[in-house]
């Protein structure tokens, strides 16, 4: 009862002074409070509402400017204005928030308000970083930077010193951006106390970049400390993600392991997946590094895991513990029977002996204890009947679920027959006579394609490795293929540096139109034209290189550029370097994704690799292109065995 008096007391209390909260969130603001106060009041209240419950934050503010316009408060049209800027930012109308900003910096330069001009100029610049206009970003934090500087306001000198120096960074210019950084962590260290761990972490990026690993995870750690002190969780896991990923490059492995695994423990604590996939992919670098094949393979699964799970993988998962539960429920039951049955046996059994003593009470006892085993006994009828009713739904959801499963399996193969209808063998080999492609994709459509167009005297070919495989892989493919056609067929786009130039702006363009990150869907492209009536080939390439073995079997290979299509992490500029190359007939070239070197073997349990791949290519150059074919076959069947395939695999070759 002690114990108990204070918790009922709780319940009818709680919901009270709940309620008391929800329906008196707007006290302050009465119709007694009038003209420039009322304005301030609604301003205060959108500031409060505006994460929360932006629709009612921007309510407050829309009657804030009515009542400023019409008794001429410009204080609070242009608070108004500024409020407007942010709503929208937080929607992702940048348009409409840079009107809104503009309209307020107007407002504050007639005021001669030099504060609310540096913040308006301030919120300006950022909405030209998230449109990437670097330039004009750049004017306006500049002028903000020199008013603040005139205003002695280091708290916000100190962020803007730090927004000047992210934009920098954005445009690979390392020095300006590191020169500002410090800066602003300067000012920070003067005055004393303000918060400098993104400066901290932004600098070691710097030094990331450059490959001078030392200072970057020296300002990685200042930057966890920073983390720490503000108990930050979210930014302790990426401090030591970073300080890991640094120590992996600096070839530190087990320094490497001890900072990602504690990143990936916040990481899992706070649910932060993104950076989980990332933990895991880098441990499994670090392991491949080292050697050590099997617990890097373990990591590339559960980085795999957590970044595409299945539906069917999880429907399967809750089948089996619906399952499992209702054979438990009815051993227990069985169980609770015979038990029941036990009792009822003993009950009669001591009602015999004792019948001569207390038959009255003997009897009462019995009749009661038959009449609740009774309803016991109906009780758990109704149970089992209930479960039984369950296990009918869970083998009708399973039902349900495979259907839905074919359904997708049929869609993936009627998108295969459409995918190789767009590639099109057939139109390659009426060009290319003494030539092969070798395509095997990993599921039922692929992230490789191989490309082909003839245009005037030039043969030009191209094959092509997305991001991912499957169904999202082929995603990609569909947006390669079509954009090629329009470069090359369309547009007349023939030299191959130009072609891959303008194949990265246009999959960067399309991703960012659909509001897909491509920071995890890009290309990596090798692509020729020949010309043959001057023996000529013209090659450029995205992390994919050309080989090439001449009629004697000596081996050449032609590097690609060290960039991706699409790459927007790479940190460097964006172009890519072409190669002329002079040919003599009789020469074989060899253009390849990944995915053959990559296999991994039954036996070895370690992947083919480029080396091999190469070899096995000049062993058997001297071949006609159509056997060449059949060899990579059987090799890469051999070598995989029982194996599950892990990328797609694509090699073309042609001889002239």
């Amino acid at each position: 009862m002690v114990l108990r008096f204070p918790f009922i007391i709780f319940i009818f209390i709680f919901p009270v002074l709940l309620l008391s909260q929800v329906e008196q969130p707007d006290e302050e603001l009465n119709d007694n409070i009038v003209g420039s106060d009322r304005v301030e009041v609604l301003t205060e209240l959108f500031k409060r509402y505006r994460n929360s419950d932006p629709q009612k934050a921007i309510e407050f503010n829309r009657e804030a400017l009515s009542i400023s316009e019409k008794i001429g408060y410009n204080d609070g049209i242009a608070k108004a204005y500024n409020n407007f800027g942010v709503y929208y930012k937080n929607l992702g109308a940048y348009d409409l928030a840079l009107e809104n900003y503009l309209k307020g910096l107007k407002l504050a330069q007639q005021l001669e308000d030099q504060k609310r001009i540096a913040f308006a100029l301030s919120n300006i610049g950022t909405i030209y970083t998230v449109k990437g206009e670097n330039e004009k970003a750049l004017e306006s934090f500049q002028e903000a930077l020199t008013i603040f500087e005139e205003l002695d306001n280091n708290n916000y000198l100190v962020r803007i010193l730090n927004n000047i120096g992210n934009v920098y960074y954005d445009m690979s210019n390392y020095k300006e951006a590191l020169n500002y950084y410090e800066q602003g962590l300067a000012v920070s260290g003067e005055s004393g106390g303000l918060e400098s761990f993104d400066i901290l972490s932004n600098i070691g990026n710097i030094y990331y970049q450059q490959g001078d690993y030392e200072k970057a995870i020296d300002y990685y750690f200042q930057s966890l400390e920073a983390e720490r002190v503000n108990k930050n969780m979210f930014g302790q896991a990426h401090a030591l993600f970073n300080i890991g990923e640094t120590y992996r490059l600096d070839e530190k492995y087990q320094m490497s392991l001890s900072f990602l695994e504690q990143s990936g423990y916040l990481a899992r604590s706070i649910q932060d997946r993104p950076l989980l996939t990332k933990i895991y992919l880098s441990m499994a670098e670090v392991y491949f590094e080292q050697g050590e094949i099997i617990p890097a393979y373990g990591m590339l699964k559960k980085h795999m895991s957590v970044k595409d799970s299945l539906f069917n993988q999880e429907s399967s998962k809750k089948l089996a513990e619906l399952e499992t539960a209702y054979e438990l429920d009815k051993k227990e039951q069985e169980i609770q029977l015979k038990s029941l049955e036990l009792r009822n046996q003993q009950l009669i059994t001591f009602a015999l002996i004792f019948i001569f003593f207390s038959l009255f009470t003997v009897a009462i006892l019995v009749y009661l204890k038959y009449t609740q085993n009774q309803k016991a006994k109906r009780l758990l009828e109704a149970q089992n009947q209930e479960i039984v009713k369950s296990k009918s739904e869970v083998e009708s959801q399973k039902k349900i679920i495979e259907a839905r499963n074919q359904d997708i399996t049929d869609s993936i193969e009627y998108a295969k027959g459409v995918q190789t209808a767009i590639l099109n063998k057939n139109k390659i080999f009426g060009f290319l006579e003494d030539s092969f492609i070798f395509f095997r994709p990993k599921d039922i459509v692929s992230g490789d394609f191989y490309w082909y167009s003839r245009r005037g005297n030039y043969d030009i070919i191209a094959a092509v490795d997305c991001t991912g495989h499957g169904v999202a892989g082929a995603f990609m493919t569909i947006i390669g293929n079509s954009l090629l056609n329009q470069i090359i067929n369309e547009n007349g786009t023939l030299d191959t540096s130009d072609i891959l130039k303008r194949l990265d702006e246009k999959v960067i363009e399309t991703l960012e139109h659909r509001e897909v990150a491509h920071n995890n869907h890009g290309m990596d492209v090798a692509i020729c034209k020949i010309d043959r009536s001057n023996q000529m080939i013209q090659f450029a390439g995205a992390k994919r290189p050309l080989y090439i073995i001449g009629k004697d079997g000596e081996f050449e290979e032609i590097k690609g550029s060290h960039i991706a299509i699409a790459d927007s992490d790479s940190g460097l500029s964006k172009s890519f370097d072409s190669h002329l190359i002079s040919y003599k007939q009789g020469d074989s070239f060899f253009m390849c994704s990944d995915g053959f070197a990559d296999q991994f073997g039954e036996e070895t349990g370690k992947k083919f690799m480029t080396r091999k791949f190469k070899e096995l290519l000049t062993e058997q150059s001297k071949k006609p292109m159509v056997e060449v074919e059949k060899v990579l076959d059987e090799e890469i069947k051999s070598w995989m065995g029982k194996e599950e395939q892990t990328d797609d695999i694509l090699v073309i070759g042609f001889r002239l």
